[in-house]
């Protein structure tokens, strides 16, 4: 993608919620591609499709107590991330913790602290 060298931040045009859940932050990059399908569709896909799609990801799932059959928007229900952002064509979720851990490590989120949206409690 080429960005104009006046304006740095174009190619955020499409993360508006993103930026309003997180206006400041210290790395960021950006990874772009075209799909033949129309922007509300592709968010309704990304959701429905499989969290686990195939047999490594599903020893890694039940290694951690998860199950398999289930969509990328009913894991991040299952793991306790919260919704901070949903709209027909941007979906934006958060987690505070140590997710990596066997017990999950995921903590509720503080609304109106922090930066964004949340801090951990």
């Amino acid at each position: 993608m080429d960005i104009p060298a006046s304006d740095p931040f174009a190619y955020r045009h499409g993360m508006r919620a993103l930026d309003t859940v997180l206006p400041h932050f210290d790395v960021n990059e950006v990874h772009t591609i075209s799909l033949a399908c129309d922007p509300e569709q592709a968010v309704e896909r990304a959701l429905a499709a499989p969290a686990a799609p195939d047999r490594v990801v599903a020893a890694l799932f039940r290694a951690r107590g998860l199950r398999r059959a289930t969509t990328i928007e009913a894991l991040f229900d299952l793991m306790r991330f919260e919704t901070l952002v949903r709209t027909p064509t941007e979906v934006v979720v958060a987690a505070s913790g140590t997710p990596w851990r066997p017990s999950g490590g995921i903590r509720l989120l503080e609304r109106n602290s922090c930066a964004g949206r949340g801090s951990p409690r």
